[in-house]
């Protein structure tokens, strides 16, 4: 079996958040720095043309601000994908079907362990399954 401890696969949703604050932030720097307008013209002004532009004078700090979040999120995102293969191989390495299951909904998913709980038919037992998953990782660890 190969080894991932509970920390990684934490830290694999985590990542998984924080890239998709990351793309939150370069969204509103971009917003930030675009400034569009509405022009009338062609056949006597018949027709609407959307135009787009940057501000200058926030432009210069914006656009530094967002080359950072881009280099960071494509850092991220490198980490994410070594992390990603890492808890897949050790989640398919895992020969008990409900703990796979288990691991899958919890640390891949995100869900809840009572969400988790629920999906593989073990209603309101999220503090059981939350238990099981945590025997089966100190079992595994030594």
């Amino acid at each position: 079996m190969i080894d991932v401890d509970e920390k990684t696969l934490k830290q694999y949703r985590h990542l998984v958040i924080e890239i998709r604050d990351i793309d939150k932030r370069i969204a509103a720097h971009n917003a930030a720095v675009t400034q569009s307008d509405t022009v009338s013209g062609g056949y006597g002004g018949a027709q609407h043309f959307r135009v787009e532009g940057q501000k200058e004078r926030e432009a210069t700090l914006e656009k530094s601000l967002l080359q950072l979040n881009i280099l960071s999120k494509k850092k991220k995102r490198a980490e994410l994908e070594l992390q990603t293969a890492a808890v897949e191989a050790f989640i398919d390495s895992i020969d008990d079907s409900r703990m796979r299951q288990i691991m899958r909904l919890r640390y891949m998913d995100g869900l809840s362990w009572n969400e988790t709980a629920k999906c593989i038919g073990e209603f309101g037992q999220g503090d059981a399954v939350r238990v099981s998953c945590s025997r089966f990782m100190k079992k595994h660890q030594k």
